[in-house]
């Protein structure tokens, strides 16, 4: 897969975590809705999301911080996002964060390895070693797909 490949927008099919004792879990459900867009400049964004995520009490995004904190927490723990400029090394595309909901990944890079299934679905993957052991998450997309 090269650059001209990838671009476009993508919508999540499924969003997968599997241990190294086989159990899969589903970090934000399984039906989590996501989208990921590549552009022919080497931009990138992507965006997951519990289905049914928890409306805040406000109906304007220019009130949301406004909201309980509990209500922030919810949606918090519910959404991810961030988006930057990318690259590839053999089987990896490399995402170096300008912008994210989480700070802390700004200016780091997310690799990802990548293969395309026999569907045409991208798959992007990666491994979280810890003291727990292997952890696998997985993520599958399919492209030009408008989320209902």
């Amino acid at each position: 897969m090269t650059a001209p490949d990838v671009v476009g927008a993508w919508s999540l099919l499924r969003f997968t975590l599997t241990l190294d004792d086989g159990r899969v879990f589903f970090p934000l459900g399984e039906r989590a809705r996501g989208q990921i867009v590549y552009t022919r400049s080497g931009h990138m964004s992507a965006v997951l999301a519990k289905e049914d995520r928890a409306p805040l009490s406000c109906t304007r995004l220019e009130d949301a911080r406004n909201a309980s904190d509990e209500e922030k927490a919810r949606s918090f723990d519910s959404y991810v996002s961030y988006a930057g400029h990318y690259r590839f090394e053999g089987d990896e595309v490399i995402h170096t964060v300008t912008h994210a909901l989480v700070e802390n990944i700004v200016g780091n890079e997310q690799r990802r390895r990548f293969r395309v299934l026999e569907d045409g679905a991208l798959e992007l993957s990666y491994e979280v070693v810890s003291e727990r052991g292997r952890a696998r998450y997985a993520l599958t997309w399919e492209r030009g797909k408008t989320p209902a």
